[in-house]
């Protein structure tokens, strides 16, 4: 059982080890995917499906890895495969970081990535969180003067009219 449950901890997209993430990520994508793992949120994240097959449901075949195209501490690597009927090709981008090579993005066949999905997620919550933060904006009538309401960092700042 000891085997079991140190296969279980290191399983990679769990969210209770950052240890796997770094092994195979670049930081930058690694904080994405452990963010994204570790915010508790209503709804699901980003990923909401399995970022290494681009899919909800995986039956993969004639999975083919071709060989790095290099150039200097990048590299791309494109993984071929077929998932139920549907036939894949992703583009993994790869870093090499203190001479050991780490995923930094996956590009997707219909020319989406998986650091794309999470760029957009933070621009619509960041979108949504300043909504909340501009919510008072505005001037206001106050008895027989009015008020200007302006967000500024954490706070408002009111200047009056007289």
């Amino acid at each position: 059982h000891g085997e079991d449950i140190k296969n279980n901890e290191e399983r990679i997209l769990t969210g209770k080890s950052r240890k796997m993430l770094d092994k195979y990520f670049d930081k930058t994508l690694a904080d994405f995917i452990w963010k994204d793992l570790t915010t508790e949120r209503d709804e699901v994240g980003v990923l909401d499906f399995d970022p290494f097959y681009n899919a909800q449901e995986a039956d993969i075949k004639n999975l083919v890895v071709g060989q790095p195209k290099t150039s200097g501490d990048k590299a791309t690597v494109v993984v071929k495969f077929q998932n139920y009927d549907r036939k894949e090709t992703l583009n993994y981008q790869l870093v090499r970081k203190k001479s050991v090579w780490k995923i930094a993005d996956i590009k997707y066949t219909d020319g989406s990535s998986l650091v794309g999905y999470f760029r957009e997620e933070t621009a619509k919550n960041s979108k949504t969180a300043n909504a909340g933060e501009n919510f008072f904006e505005g001037k206001y009538q106050v008895g027989e003067t009015t008020c200007t309401v302006k967000p500024i960092k954490m706070a408002f700042e009111v200047k009056w009219a007289k």
